[in-house]
Protein backbone atom coordinates (compact mmCIF):
# COMPACT_ATOMS: atom_id res chain seq x y z
CA UNK A 1 0.00 0.00 0.00
CA UNK A 2 1.63 3.37 -1.03
CA UNK A 3 0.58 6.10 1.41
CA UNK A 4 0.64 9.88 0.14
CA UNK A 5 1.16 12.43 2.45
CA UNK A 6 0.12 16.43 2.10
CA UNK A 7 3.89 17.47 1.81
CA UNK A 8 3.84 14.86 -1.46
CA UNK A 9 0.85 16.58 -2.92
CA UNK A 10 1.74 20.11 -2.14
CA UNK A 11 5.19 19.06 -4.01
CA UNK A 12 3.14 17.92 -7.19
CA UNK A 13 1.03 21.25 -7.14
CA UNK A 14 2.15 24.11 -9.18
CA UNK A 15 1.30 28.01 -8.48
CA UNK A 16 -1.24 28.17 -11.44
CA UNK A 17 -2.98 24.74 -10.08
CA UNK A 18 -3.26 26.50 -6.28
CA UNK A 19 -4.43 29.76 -8.05
CA UNK A 20 -6.64 27.57 -10.42
CA UNK A 21 -8.75 26.92 -7.22
CA UNK A 22 -9.10 29.82 -5.81
CA UNK A 23 -11.51 32.65 -6.71
CA UNK A 24 -10.10 32.95 -10.58
CA UNK A 25 -11.00 29.48 -11.20
CA UNK A 26 -14.42 30.07 -12.90
CA UNK A 27 -12.94 33.21 -15.01
CA UNK A 28 -10.20 31.41 -16.37
CA UNK A 29 -12.36 28.96 -17.83
CA UNK A 30 -14.18 31.55 -19.76
CA UNK A 31 -10.97 32.53 -21.07
CA UNK A 32 -9.96 29.35 -22.22
CA UNK A 33 -6.76 27.72 -23.26
CA UNK A 34 -7.13 28.23 -26.73
CA UNK A 35 -7.53 32.04 -26.54
CA UNK A 36 -4.83 32.39 -23.83
CA UNK A 37 -2.12 31.30 -26.81
CA UNK A 38 -3.20 34.22 -28.30
CA UNK A 39 -1.38 36.59 -26.16
CA UNK A 40 1.92 36.07 -27.88
CA UNK A 41 1.02 37.49 -31.12
CA UNK A 42 -1.53 40.18 -29.62
CA UNK A 43 1.56 41.87 -27.55
CA UNK A 44 3.23 42.25 -30.69
CA UNK A 45 0.49 44.55 -32.05
CA UNK A 46 -2.02 45.24 -29.33
CA UNK A 47 -5.27 44.29 -28.82
CA UNK A 48 -8.07 42.15 -27.30
CA UNK A 49 -7.22 38.52 -26.52
CA UNK A 50 -11.48 38.23 -25.48
CA UNK A 51 -13.87 40.33 -24.08
CA UNK A 52 -12.72 40.72 -20.87
CA UNK A 53 -8.63 40.42 -21.82
CA UNK A 54 -6.83 43.49 -23.33
CA UNK A 55 -2.85 43.85 -24.05
CA UNK A 56 -1.46 47.02 -25.09
CA UNK A 57 1.81 47.32 -27.41
CA UNK A 58 4.10 47.98 -24.32
CA UNK A 59 3.16 44.93 -22.85
CA UNK A 60 0.30 46.26 -20.72
CA UNK A 61 -2.90 43.62 -19.46
CA UNK A 62 -5.68 45.11 -18.56
CA UNK A 63 -8.47 42.43 -16.88
CA UNK A 64 -11.92 43.42 -16.85
CA UNK A 65 -13.36 41.77 -14.53
CA UNK A 66 -16.84 40.74 -13.88
CA UNK A 67 -16.69 39.55 -10.34
CA UNK A 68 -16.80 41.87 -7.69
CA UNK A 69 -14.38 42.04 -4.90
CA UNK A 70 -15.38 40.92 -1.81
CA UNK A 71 -12.77 39.37 0.21
CA UNK A 72 -11.83 36.43 -2.09
CA UNK A 73 -8.83 37.75 -3.59
CA UNK A 74 -10.15 37.90 -7.22
CA UNK A 75 -8.15 40.94 -7.73
CA UNK A 76 -4.79 39.09 -6.94
CA UNK A 77 -5.84 35.44 -8.10
CA UNK A 78 -6.87 37.32 -12.02
CA UNK A 79 -3.59 38.67 -12.45
CA UNK A 80 -1.22 35.84 -11.62
CA UNK A 81 -3.51 33.43 -13.63
CA UNK A 82 -3.04 35.89 -16.75
CA UNK A 83 0.59 36.70 -16.00
CA UNK A 84 1.78 32.69 -15.44
CA UNK A 85 -0.21 32.05 -19.08
CA UNK A 86 0.92 34.69 -20.65
CA UNK A 87 4.44 34.40 -19.20
CA UNK A 88 4.07 38.15 -18.68
CA UNK A 89 5.23 40.44 -15.89
CA UNK A 90 2.58 40.96 -13.21
CA UNK A 91 3.38 44.24 -12.17
CA UNK A 92 1.83 45.13 -15.88
CA UNK A 93 -1.26 43.29 -15.18
CA UNK A 94 -4.52 45.39 -13.73
CA UNK A 95 -7.78 44.24 -13.03
CA UNK A 96 -10.31 46.99 -13.54
CA UNK A 97 -14.25 46.31 -12.69
CA UNK A 98 -16.53 45.72 -15.55
CA UNK A 99 -19.52 48.61 -15.45
CA UNK A 100 -22.68 48.12 -13.70
CA UNK A 101 -26.11 48.85 -15.29
CA UNK A 102 -28.71 50.84 -13.05
CA UNK A 103 -30.80 47.64 -13.24
CA UNK A 104 -34.15 49.85 -11.62
CA UNK A 105 -33.69 52.24 -14.40
CA UNK A 106 -36.81 52.77 -16.79
CA UNK A 107 -34.88 51.83 -19.25
CA UNK A 108 -32.52 49.01 -18.42
CA UNK A 109 -29.62 46.93 -19.84
CA UNK A 110 -31.27 44.96 -22.25
CA UNK A 111 -29.93 41.32 -23.62
CA UNK A 112 -26.70 41.19 -25.15
CA UNK A 113 -24.39 38.23 -27.40
CA UNK A 114 -20.75 38.57 -26.65
CA UNK A 115 -18.96 36.34 -29.44
CA UNK A 116 -16.32 35.20 -26.68
CA UNK A 117 -13.31 34.55 -29.10
CA UNK A 118 -13.69 38.09 -30.53
CA UNK A 119 -14.84 39.87 -28.21
CA UNK A 120 -17.27 41.57 -29.94
CA UNK A 121 -21.09 41.83 -29.42
CA UNK A 122 -23.41 39.43 -32.38
CA UNK A 123 -26.39 41.23 -31.26
CA UNK A 124 -28.23 43.33 -29.07
CA UNK A 125 -31.81 43.36 -28.21
CA UNK A 126 -33.48 46.20 -26.28
CA UNK A 127 -35.24 45.91 -23.29
CA UNK A 128 -39.24 45.18 -24.21
CA UNK A 129 -41.66 47.93 -22.96
CA UNK A 130 -43.10 46.39 -19.36
CA UNK A 131 -46.29 44.46 -20.00
CA UNK A 132 -46.70 45.12 -16.11
CA UNK A 133 -47.88 48.30 -16.95
CA UNK A 134 -46.40 51.91 -15.54
CA UNK A 135 -42.24 51.34 -15.44
CA UNK A 136 -41.20 51.92 -12.21
CA UNK A 137 -38.69 49.72 -9.80
CA UNK A 138 -41.13 46.70 -9.27
CA UNK A 139 -41.92 46.87 -12.96
CA UNK A 140 -39.30 47.24 -15.66
CA UNK A 141 -37.87 45.59 -18.32
CA UNK A 142 -34.67 44.83 -16.73
CA UNK A 143 -33.89 41.03 -17.00
CA UNK A 144 -32.83 39.95 -14.02
CA UNK A 145 -32.79 36.06 -14.19
CA UNK A 146 -30.20 33.90 -15.64
CA UNK A 147 -30.83 32.68 -19.00
CA UNK A 148 -31.08 29.31 -20.47
CA UNK A 149 -30.30 28.21 -23.79
CA UNK A 150 -31.07 25.92 -25.89
CA UNK A 151 -30.36 25.65 -30.02
CA UNK A 152 -31.43 28.46 -31.95
CA UNK A 153 -33.31 29.45 -28.55
CA UNK A 154 -32.40 31.69 -25.56
CA UNK A 155 -35.01 32.14 -22.80
CA UNK A 156 -34.77 35.17 -20.30
CA UNK A 157 -37.66 36.30 -18.26
CA UNK A 158 -38.54 39.57 -16.88
CA UNK A 159 -38.75 41.93 -14.09
CA UNK A 160 -42.17 43.15 -16.27
CA UNK A 161 -43.35 39.21 -15.09
CA UNK A 162 -42.95 38.09 -18.93
CA UNK A 163 -40.56 35.19 -20.54
CA UNK A 164 -39.35 35.96 -23.46
CA UNK A 165 -37.42 33.54 -25.93
CA UNK A 166 -35.30 35.33 -28.08
CA UNK A 167 -33.63 33.89 -31.55
CA UNK A 168 -29.87 32.72 -30.71
CA UNK A 169 -29.03 33.61 -34.28
CA UNK A 170 -30.06 37.63 -34.00
CA UNK A 171 -31.84 38.57 -30.89
CA UNK A 172 -35.22 38.72 -32.21
CA UNK A 173 -38.52 37.34 -29.80
CA UNK A 174 -40.22 34.38 -31.22
CA UNK A 175 -42.41 34.02 -28.29
CA UNK A 176 -43.33 35.48 -24.85
CA UNK A 177 -45.40 34.87 -22.21
CA UNK A 178 -46.80 37.05 -19.68
CA UNK A 179 -47.35 35.83 -16.34
CA UNK A 180 -49.05 38.51 -14.50
CA UNK A 181 -52.26 36.91 -13.42
CA UNK A 182 -53.66 34.33 -11.65
CA UNK A 183 -53.60 30.89 -12.22
CA UNK A 184 -55.33 27.24 -11.61
CA UNK A 185 -52.76 25.26 -10.06
CA UNK A 186 -53.01 21.29 -9.88
CA UNK A 187 -52.27 21.44 -6.29
CA UNK A 188 -55.22 23.64 -5.47
CA UNK A 189 -53.20 26.66 -4.00
CA UNK A 190 -53.90 30.23 -4.93
CA UNK A 191 -50.94 31.21 -7.28
CA UNK A 192 -50.40 34.47 -9.31
CA UNK A 193 -46.92 35.41 -11.45
CA UNK A 194 -45.17 38.66 -10.39
CA UNK A 195 -41.36 39.96 -10.82
CA UNK A 196 -38.77 37.49 -12.12
CA UNK A 197 -35.72 37.50 -10.49
CA UNK A 198 -33.42 34.57 -9.42
CA UNK A 199 -32.82 31.09 -11.34
CA UNK A 200 -32.56 30.78 -15.19
CA UNK A 201 -35.28 28.84 -16.41
CA UNK A 202 -35.20 24.88 -16.79
CA UNK A 203 -35.45 22.90 -19.81
CA UNK A 204 -36.09 19.27 -19.42
CA UNK A 205 -38.75 16.55 -21.45
CA UNK A 206 -39.44 18.62 -23.70
CA UNK A 207 -40.70 21.10 -21.36
CA UNK A 208 -39.35 24.95 -20.20
CA UNK A 209 -40.81 25.01 -15.84
CA UNK A 210 -39.90 28.96 -15.19
CA UNK A 211 -41.12 29.96 -11.48
CA UNK A 212 -43.05 33.91 -11.28
CA UNK A 213 -42.85 36.02 -8.35
CA UNK A 214 -40.20 37.73 -6.14
CA UNK A 215 -41.24 40.09 -3.19
CA UNK A 216 -37.79 41.04 -1.90
CA UNK A 217 -36.31 44.65 -2.74
CA UNK A 218 -39.79 46.57 -3.62
CA UNK A 219 -40.13 43.78 -6.56
CA UNK A 220 -43.92 42.28 -7.08
CA UNK A 221 -44.17 39.06 -5.08
CA UNK A 222 -45.99 35.72 -6.63
CA UNK A 223 -45.53 32.22 -6.02
CA UNK A 224 -46.16 29.63 -9.26
CA UNK A 225 -43.94 27.54 -11.14
CA UNK A 226 -45.30 27.11 -14.81
CA UNK A 227 -44.23 24.41 -17.37
CA UNK A 228 -44.65 25.35 -21.07
CA UNK A 229 -44.51 22.53 -23.50
CA UNK A 230 -45.08 22.74 -27.61
CA UNK A 231 -48.49 21.84 -28.88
Amino acid sequence: MTTTTSRDISRGLSRRDMLAGSAGLSFAFVLGAPLLDRGAALAQAGGKVNAYVAIATDGAITITSPALEMGQAVNTSLPLIIAEELDADWSKVRVVQAPVAEIYNPAPGGLHAIDLATGTREWYAPPETPVCGKPSRACSGAQFSAVSAIAGIVFSPSNDGAVRAYSAKDGKIVWQFDTNRDFTTLNGVRARGGSMNGPAPTVAGGRVYVSSGYGTFGLRPGNVLLAFGVE
